[in-house]
């Protein structure tokens, strides 16, 4: 599927159909309302299991264990489910509930995803007192706190009890439902840690959604996704992409009592006094980017900003013939955006300070608007709904100028949109905003669950094809 770049529309979401959708009467509701008294009974169950999985080890790269948990479950509750392993540390999860007809075809409707991901953004914490602040997870009155628990096990937990919600409230099915818990999404293993080889060679924060595509590598197919992220309760129809880059700032650190700095730039040998005035023209272009690539999308903004995420040397000082400074910018990109033009933009910044900088790109991802969605967009809409009692609101740019892993399951042709939890202020956690409301949480499964029973237990009205 072509990436969709510059200003555009999203597919209209078109009004909320009564007759099919979960508002409707008869045996279709009486399966609501089950499905809902299913999830409401599964309270405590539900706080339980998102700590337990918040509280595991989740390092992007070393996330197994919350595989494993999760496949546990599944399996204790009758639905089946597999490890697809993508190192010995590292694994997806794939769960799934059979339909009448497993695949495509007249009157029946292509599988459904619901996926989210096992790891959490960061690396392990330095001060090992720090540990339970800054990884750890646990309950304060009618908030739940924690960093892996707001991103993302509290989707992950919220999809699990829908799944088992469906599977005994509307079995059986009219297609497949699946479950996808995603490893690697906050970043591929060769980014875990600063002192890592590999990663000082690289750069920081790269390859995310490497579990998603794994799972689509090794065949994964589905009629639309619905990818649990914090959204704030906002449907996300579009992400952005991303652009890394590395300018590596060549120079000479000379013994301190014989630096002498000159009258221009260059005169000065030192590199990462150099590269301090390189910074000083990132921040101001940055600021400049930010303003120019705003761009709207029906209701949905998408913003995309960037900085210098990290200033390394790759040299011992004193030891090697050179001594160069390297900063790594981390860049969001408007879905299909072509960067070519992004990295002409930095090497004539750098230029005019002839310094010899080396500009060269490390990692990039396309950002995707979803395609054909309006299927999974209504059965959302109409879920939130039935939940809420309001439609949803539409998200914040911050949220649409990131990346999910609707980026990989729209960039093969799956429909998909992301949706999750509202972020709680709290007082403990390094980013301030890790919390999330109990009655949130049982929220969240139950809008999760009615989407799923929409698009898995009602007959397709004409053929549905699967892409890929």
């Amino acid at each position: 599927m072509p990436a969709c770049g510059g200003a555009g529309s999203l597919p209209d979401q078109g009004r909320l159909d009564q007759r099919g959708g979960v508002g409707g009467m008869g045996e279709r509701e009486d399966r609501v309302e089950r499905l809902l008294a299913l999830v409401e009974d599964a309270r405590a169950e539900l706080i339980a299991l998102t700590l337990r999985l918040s509280n595991l080890p989740d390092l992007a790269g070393h996330e197994r264990p919350v595989a494993e948990s999760v496949q546990g479950w599944f399996e204790e509750n009758g639905i089946r489910a597999e490890l697809q392993p993508l190192s010995a540390t590292s694994a997806n999860v794939l769960a799934s509930i059979p339909g009448r007809s497993p695949g495509p075809g007249p009157g029946r409707r292509a599988a459904f995803i619901l996926s989210a991901h096992l790891d959490t953004e960061g690396g392990p914490p330095i001060n090992e007192g720090d540990r339970g602040r800054l990884r750890g997870a646990w309950q304060d009155g009618d908030l739940l706190i924690g960093k892996g628990l707001v991103n993302c096990k509290a989707q992950v937990a919220a999809q699990m009890l829908a799944l088992r919600a469906v599977a005994r409230a509307a079995s059986p099915l009219e297609s497949d439902l699946l479950f996808l818990g995603t490893a690697m999404e906050t970043g591929g293993p060769v980014s875990l840690a600063a002192d890592d080889a590999a990663a000082a060679a690289v750069g920081p924060h790269l390859a995310e959604g490497s579990g998603a595509w794994a799972a689509l590598a090794q065949g994964l197919r589905a009629g639309s996704a619905l990818v649990g992220e914090p959204t704030g309760f906002g449907i996300c129809q579009a992400e952005a992409g991303y652009l890394r880059v590395r300018i590596r700032v060549p120079g000479f650190i000379p013994y301190t009592p014989f630096i002498t700095r000159g009258e221009r730039p260059r005169d000065n040998p030192n590199s990462i006094e150099r590269a301090g005035r390189v910074i000083t023209a990132l921040e101001g272009w940055a600021s400049e980017y930010a303003a120019r690539e705003r761009r709207s999308y029906g209701d949905t903004i998408v913003a995309p900003r960037a900085q210098v995420q990290a200033i390394r040397s790759p040299r011992f000082l004193f030891t090697e013939d050179d001594d160069p400074c390297d900063l790594f910018i981390d860049i969001r990109t408007l879905p299909g955006r072509d960067d070519a033009g992004i990295i002409a933009e930095l090497r004539a910044l750098v230029e005019p300070f002839q310094f010899g900088c080396d500009v060269r790109v490390y990692d990039r991802r396309t950002g995707y608007i979803a395609q054909h969605a309006e299927g999974i967009l209504r059965a959302l809409t109409d879920a939130h709904t039935v939940v809420f009692g309001t439609p949803p609101a539409p998200p914040a740019p911050e949220q649409t100028s990131m990346w999910h892993d609707t980026n990989a399951f729209n960039a093969v042709g799956i429909p998909a949109i992301s949706y999750g939890i509202a972020v709680q202020r709290e007082p403990h956690t390094r980013e301030k905003v890790r919390g999330a409301l109990v009655d949130d949480l049982v929220r969240l499964a139950k809008v999760y669950a009615v989407a799923a029973l929409t698009m898995c237990a009602t007959p397709a009205e004409g053929p549905e094809q699967s892409p890929g």
